[in-house]
């Protein structure tokens, strides 16, 4: 499998008040998405507010996208677990409901070395049967999957791709340069991905793609022609909208966007806060000033 182009970091809808699923509503958003254009969906995850979900909302949502998407886009599970033990659990359940690739972050709290994520993922790869995507995010993880890293990985994992998730432009070009022809190089940052694929980044797992997938698929499609120009020019038009998107944690002003929209996604899970008041007096202005709402 070849992951590519812009695939939807789905938020997870819930119902107000409580962390439980909203399961028509993400079956609506599910099909936003694809009807849409996009090239694949990721639930859980960060955007899906993986860590504060119980085993219970997590299976139903999984059950809920993978029976929602019917085989017209690859469905990509974001597991976001500390250790090996739930990690791997998650990952066969993935498989087990008919996900097509389970997206694994690297360790956090603990202190890991490169040695240790190479061990890390060879495990879950050997007890798994379903293709991974590493997950590299370490400015909320605390640990980096270095370049050389991600290539040893490949070339001994299930692993097809990576979301990489680094502001650190020599990184991701180092990355390119010893991966590019083994995996999928995705972006995980809305306000980089489009300088990543001038350097040979083939997509992203991108949060904003919940509410405006559209106008990411006009800009990959714009890239895939050629049109540099073009792709920027779009791009920069949404820098408005990224600013009020990420003025706190995400995802919550990206559920008060989609709120604002006509989507019943609900508020976000404690620890994480809804949007602060002046905050989302600016995402609206924001919003509409753009013709979003």
């Amino acid at each position: 499998m070849k992951l590519k182009g812009i695939i939807t970091a789905l938020v997870t809808p819930l119902l107000d008040g409580e962390a439980k699923l909203n399961k028509p509503v993400l079956q609506e958003i599910t099909e936003y998405a694809i009807s849409n254009g996009v090239h694949g969906v990721c639930v859980l995850g960060g955007t899906g507010e993986y860590c504060a979900l119980t085993d219970e909302v997590k299976t139903s949502a999984i059950e809920t996208v993978v029976e929602k998407v019917n085989g017209r886009v690859p469905v990509v599970v974001g597991i976001v677990e500390p250790g090996i033990g739930q990690t791997i659990k998650m990952v066969r359940k993935a498989k087990e409901i008919g996900a097509d690739v389970a997206m694994v972050v690297s360790p956090y709290y603990v202190s890991v070395s490169q040695e240790g994520l190479i061990d890390y993922y060879s495990k879950i790869s050997d007890t798994a049967d379903i293709p991974l995507v590493l997950y590299n995010v370490p400015y909320r993880t605390g640990t980096n999957i270095e370049p050389q890293t991600v290539s040893t990985i490949a070339d001994q994992c299930n692993v097809i791709g990576i979301k990489e998730c680094s502001p650190n432009m020599a990184q991701v070009q180092k990355l390119i340069s010893l991966c590019g022809d083994k995996i999928s190089l995705l972006s995980g940052e809305d306000l980089f991905v489009v300088l990543e694929m001038t350097f040979g980044i083939e997509g992203g797992i991108l949060a904003s793609a919940s509410i405006i997938p559209d106008k990411w698929v006009e800009i990959y499609d714009a890239m895939k022609k050629g049109d540099i120009k073009g792709a920027i020019e779009r791009h920069t038009k949404l820098l408005p909208f990224f600013s009020a998107m990420f003025s706190e944690c995400n995802p919550g002003p990206l559920k008060a966007s989609m709120e604002l929209k006509g989507f019943n996604v609900g508020p976000v899970v404690s620890p994480l806060t809804q949007i602060k008041e002046e905050n989302l007096a600016k995402l609206k202005a924001v919003m509409k000033d753009m013709r979003m709402i």
